[in-house]
């Protein structure tokens, strides 16, 4: 599975996430565009469901972009049911 391994404590630390929009989304190269503030950035799509996921030479993980409309489907099927345990 790919990661992002951190080379010490260092490092964690000094990793920034940060919370933004998706603006655009490649699915031929699995990559974006995200607004965060007023600025918007080129970004890799580094997220997967499976173990056997596959790390694209540009870093992002193939099918990343695919993953995410799924999921955005999946939310929203989600928000339909009203939350019906039964199902």
């Amino acid at each position: 599975m790919p990661t992002h391994d951190f080379v010490d404590i260092g490092d964690v630390l000094n990793f920034e996430y940060l919370r933004g929009e998706i603006i655009t989304l490649n699915e031929s190269n699995d990559t974006c565009t995200v607004k965060i503030g007023s600025a918007v950035f080129n970004a890799i799509i580094f997220y997967h469901c499976e173990p056997d996921s596959i790390l694209r030479s540009n870093g992002a993980i193939q099918d990343g972009a695919d993953s995410l409309n799924r999921r955005s489907e999946a939310v929203q099927e989600w928000d339909e049911t009203l939350c019906d345990w039964s199902q």
